[in-house]
């Protein structure tokens, strides 16, 4: 009944991470599984961040040049229509028609940006 030594290869721990620990071999199990748990999240957090990151490249920058220029082609149509215009009942008229056009484009803004957040919540819901 005299065996040979098992080969050292059987010898070896598969991860010396965990080799500090002194609990028992469950323990050990649930506290490596929480450890790449941990790391898989970490991972697809930099992931969310980084395409968070690209998709605010532009920035504010983008979003002034799309909604000012808009405004103020607005305020310019009115400042136009107003031009040589006699009576302060056509000019009150063409301020109303104004005024209703910039609330519209601020209903189109506001929708823009609850669209962009719902987005990035479903995206942030996936990860």
């Amino acid at each position: 009944q005299n065996l040979p030594p098992p080969p050292l290869k059987l010898l070896k721990l598969k991860s010396t991470r965990m080799a500090h620990y002194k609990g028992t071999v469950g323990d050990g199990n649930r506290a490596a599984k929480l450890a790449r748990q941990r790391e898989q999240q970490k991972a697809e957090f930099q992931r969310l961040q980084k395409s968070i990151k690209d998709e605010n490249a532009g920035g504010l920058k983008s979003m002034d040049k799309m909604f000012k220029t808009r405004t103020n082609a607005v305020e310019d149509r009115f400042k136009k229509s107003t031009v040589g215009l006699v009576s302060a009942k056509d000019f009150k008229k063409a301020r109303q028609i104004a005024e209703r056009a910039i609330e519209n484009e601020q209903r189109i803004r506001e929708r823009a940006k609850k669209k962009i957040k719902k987005k990035r919540k479903k995206e942030r819901q996936k990860a």
